[in-house]
């Protein structure tokens, strides 16, 4: 019986140093493979947009017919030299390409090419190899893709230790740095806050899943008077190494919006209710 006391005497001791001393993980997510190596990615987003208009009658002009828009890229992208922190020139070659138009799938112009993608003077040119020209609007929307900020991890992520379970939060002024550099976003109602779910071994390295929620204030179209101003919430899960180790990983993201204003044109007013459902997922594999 004396045993038996001393015994759950040492477990309850060891029971509380474990609670105590419950590990704590410093992020380091490697964005991008090395100099030389590639990896394979796979993109897919999804915009579905609903619109009803009314007149000031009440009577229905536009009942609210769905359009659906998704786009599926896969492609190998090799990097070919970096700079401080990110790649400044690499290639991607694109095994597939598409656009879907409310179910009807067309290739794009760059399906199955390569391009080259180079830092000048602060800015990405987009160059596709070969004679063969690429659609006018495709190399702008790549080459405005590519000069998106690509640090969103750094900055959504958290920036010290945290345990499972541990939360943090981003401030609206932050996400401007990534999320408002088109200046259609207001600091003051945007915020993001994240939770580290679990963690986890695979293949030897520190993996983890953070779940995160934006949310995006938009300023208000001028010329439409809405009900409340716009806001963007999303959902964010992110399963990948957090000892910056490998480059594998997988982000999925849903999000909506809703509006509801009047808008006046040739002296008459019209309501106009839209919403807008968002979803996409990114799976990146190891480098090669």
């Amino acid at each position: 019986m004396r045993g038996y006391a001393l015994w759950a005497i040492v477990a309850a001791l060891a029971l509380t140093a474990g609670l105590r001393a419950q590990d704590t993980y410093t992020f380091k997510v490697k964005h991008g493979p090395d100099v030389g190596k590639s990896a394979t990615i796979k993109d897919t987003d999804t915009k579905a947009i609903t619109t009803k208009v009314t007149d000031a009658a009440g009577t229905v002009i536009d009942k609210g017919t769905k359009h659906t828009e998704t786009m599926n890229e896969v492609y190998v992208e090799t990097v070919l030299a970096k700079g401080d922190k990110l790649a400044s020139k690499y290639k991607r070659t694109y095994e597939k390409a598409t656009r879907t138009l409310d179910g009807k799938t067309e290739p794009l112009s760059y399906e199955g090419r390569t391009l080259l993608f180079e830092q000048k003077d602060g800015k990405f040119t987009v160059t596709p190899e070969g004679d063969k020209p690429i659609a006018k609007e495709d190399l702008a929307e790549l080459t405005r893709k590519a000069n998106e900020p690509d640090d969103a991890d750094d900055l959504l992520l958290p920036r010290e230790a945290v345990k499972v379970g541990g939360t943090w939060k981003v401030d609206g002024k932050d996400l401007m740095k990534v999320f408002g550099k088109s200046g259609e976003l207001e600091a003051d109602r945007s915020s993001a806050s994240g939770t580290l779910v679990k963690v986890y071994k695979k293949d030897g390295q520190q993996w983890g899943t953070v779940e995160m929620t934006v949310k995006l204030g938009v300023k208000s179209p001028r010329e439409i008077k809405l009900d409340k101003p716009p806001l963007v919430e999303m959902k964010l899960t992110l399963d990948t190494a957090i000892d910056g180790s490998t480059t594998a990983g997988t982000m999925t993201m849903t999000g909506n919006a809703a509006n509801k204003g009047v808008v006046e044109q040739m002296g008459q007013k019209f309501t106009v209710e839209t919403s807008v459902e968002l979803s996409g997922k990114r799976e990146q594999s190891g480098e090669k």
